[in-house]
């Protein structure tokens, strides 16, 4: 109900503002600074999230995962986006995006945000790699994400959690069986110069290590 209620807002504001368009993947709407985007065509294999349109930076991503994007098993950020909005990658049922294994940033790019519940029922979904300048997860961005075992922040301050990240607060106050536990294997890779700092924060909770220590890094 609240991803319709959301959804429902979200299209209104697309028929209510001056700013927006298609094209053959993406419907775009325009925001302060650059364009919002959603997924409006077929997506297989590697997904790389566009830099710009009409020479305006893309920011903001929502509404990616569906039957269109039903075989994507990679997702490459770029550097101008700076928020995944909720429930943009979220896996819902048969048709969603239910293959993803890998969401990969560049170091050096822009991504600060995600929000509640962005990777929702991602049971795929293995590694993550954020940027130097990441700061914020919201409530339950990877509940039910099962399989999550890497997660690499680049950032040498730790991100701020909105909560629990494996737990929304609306899932846990309506029924103990949607608890997601981490993967025994989630592991936090940070830089090397942070690794005490992240474990006397609220990530002291999770194993940390060096990024230098994962191997799956190229």
């Amino acid at each position: 109900m609240k991803r319709l209620i959301v959804l429902l807002i979200t299209t209104l504001l697309v028929f209510t503002m001056g700013g927006c368009g298609n094209s053959d993947k993406y419907t775009y709407v325009e925001i302060d600074g650059g364009y919002k985007i959603w997924a409006s065509s077929n997506y297989e294999g590697v997904l790389t999230i566009p830099e710009s349109y009409n020479d305006l930076p893309i920011l903001e991503i929502e509404f990616f995962s569906s039957h269109y994007s039903r075989n994507v098993t990679k997702i490459v950020g770029s550097k101008n986006l700076e928020k995944i909005n909720s429930w943009t990658f979220a896996g819902r049922d048969q048709k969603s995006m239910d293959n993803l294994m890998e969401v990969i940033f560049p170091y050096d790019a822009n991504l600060k945000s995600i929000d509640t519940t962005a990777f929702y029922w991602q049971t795929n979904l293995k590694t993550i790699v954020l940027p130097q300048e990441f700061e914020y997860f919201g409530d339950g961005v990877f509940e039910r994400c099962f399989n999550l075992e890497n997660l690499v922040i680049y950032s040498i301050i730790p991100p701020q959690i909105d909560g629990d990240i494996f737990n929304s607060d609306s899932t846990l106050i309506s029924n103990e069986y949607w608890h997601t536990k981490p993967n025994q294997k989630f592991t936090v890779y940070v830089p090397n110069e942070a690794v005490e700092t992240y474990k006397q924060s609220e990530w002291n909770e999770y194993t940390i290590k060096s990024i230098s220590e994962a191997e799956f890094i190229e």
